[in-house]
């Protein structure tokens, strides 16, 4: 029942793609004026061009890429990495706790385990934050004329995964997170958008 929730989750967290909405003028490429600004993507509607859903990706050495998205992209992946050793930790010292082994290092892999959680947590945390902060701050991105989207929209705001993802998971990030394996994982799933 657990692996069906997360696989769930999981499936739910691929399905949100992102992380800023723009609102633009030009609607002859972009069908409603709204363009989707993730961290690994941008995508919009369009009924001119070959599909009606249209996605270009930002890689990390593309020259346009603002500094929040490149960090973003490699505090995602960090956190992803920190995140499963965590869980891996954590569940070798339940294991030795339970069977008694090893009962001299059990306390400092549990604060171990915990404490990679915690950077998980801020790994992921961090580039979602910044993302507020650049939307809030109305910060640009020049996109390359085959983007078919403009430097600067007429309003942006940030769409609503990214407070989602903030507010609404915070209480797991304060409860013992050695008791919850699984939420590390599902924490750094979330900056795949």
């Amino acid at each position: 029942d657990l692996k069906r929730k997360y696989i769930l989750k999981l499936l739910l967290v691929s399905l949100l793609l992102n992380w800023r909405i723009w609102y633009v003028d030009n609607q002859t490429v972009i069908t409603g004026g709204l363009a989707w600004v993730g961290v690994w993507r941008v995508c919009f509607n369009s009924h001119i061009l070959d599909s009606t859903e249209i996605c270009k990706s930002i890689s990390l050495t593309d020259s346009f890429t603002p500094p929040e998205i490149a960090a973003a992209q490699v505090l995602c992946m960090v956190a992803v990495g920190v995140g499963v050793l965590a869980i891996l930790v954590a569940g070798h010292v339940v294991r030795n706790a339970i069977f008694g082994v090893n009962n001299r290092h059990v306390r400092l892999t549990f604060v171990m385990a915990g404490s990679l959680f915690w950077l998980t947590a801020a790994c992921s945390l961090v580039p979602v934050f910044w993302n507020m902060n650049s939307v809030l701050a109305n910060l640009t991105i020049d996109f390359p004329p085959d983007f078919y989207l403009p430097s600067a929209p007429v309003k942006q705001e940030v769409a609503f995964d990214s407070p989602l993802r903030t507010f609404f998971h915070p209480p797991k990030l304060l409860t013992s997170p050695c008791l919850q394996s699984g939420s590390a994982l599902q924490i750094s799933l979330w900056c795949y958008i």
